[in-house]
């Protein structure tokens, strides 16, 4: 775990940390380079990795860093700058969204969102996925659910973890890895076909 006031890359200064996986953390980080602007930093810790799994880690955390720093949406954080340049270290810099997930404000509520809460947030969703699908080839998120969607105190809604997201491969019979939540992504997802476009909205009934 990184420590407040540790320099990252001999640049971005950690002032907290704002979530952690099981394969890294995202930190939030200022930018003395950039007038102490504040950014959301996220890094991939190969030390937290089982070494049979480290490539495959590797891979999904590239894949996702150079998909996000392609997108131009207002409802995806903007990329700032992508770490590959240390060798074994992969990182990489995004606009940082002050807000909250998605389940943790139901879980607030301690009840269900009413139907006039859930359509302005269920018709942002699906502004970002006919983005995403609108791409060449399709990009599919893959891993739709409450806390992968971030809501700022202005009701703006962005998606947040794009680790599983891929861009679709016409004619494949199915994905090369099962991934997905339980409960959110769709039959094809278990193994039983591949991903595509309609996978995600599948998900965000």
């Amino acid at each position: 775990m990184r420590q407040p006031g540790e320099v990252l890359f001999g640049r971005y200064e950690v002032t907290g940390e704002l979530g952690k996986g099981a394969m890294g953390a995202v930190y939030l980080v200022r930018d003395p380079q950039l007038g102490g602007s504040l950014w959301a930093l996220k890094e991939l810790e190969t030390s937290l990795i089982l070494e049979s799994e480290r490539a495959e880690a590797e891979d999904l955390f590239v894949r996702e860093m150079h998909l996000m720093s392609g997108f131009l949406h207002p409802g995806i954080p903007r990329v700032q700058n992508i770490i590959e340049d240390h060798p074994g270290e992969f990182a990489f810099v995004m606009e940082w969204i002050e807000g909250v997930a998605l389940d943790e404000v139901q879980a607030n509520l301690g009840r269900n969102f009413l139907a006039q809460e859930v359509l302005p947030i269920a018709l942002q969703v699906c502004e970002v996925l006919e983005y995403l699908h609108a791409q060449t080839p399709p990009v599919v998120f893959r891993d739709l659910k409450p806390s992968n969607l971030m809501i700022t105190p202005a009701g703006r809604i962005f998606f947040i973890d794009f680790g599983i997201a891929r861009r679709h491969r016409s004619g494949a019979a199915k994905d090369t890895q099962e991934l997905g939540t339980p409960g959110y992504c769709a039959p094809e997802q278990y193994g039983h076909g591949q991903s595509t476009p309609a996978s995600d909205i599948y998900a965000v009934g």
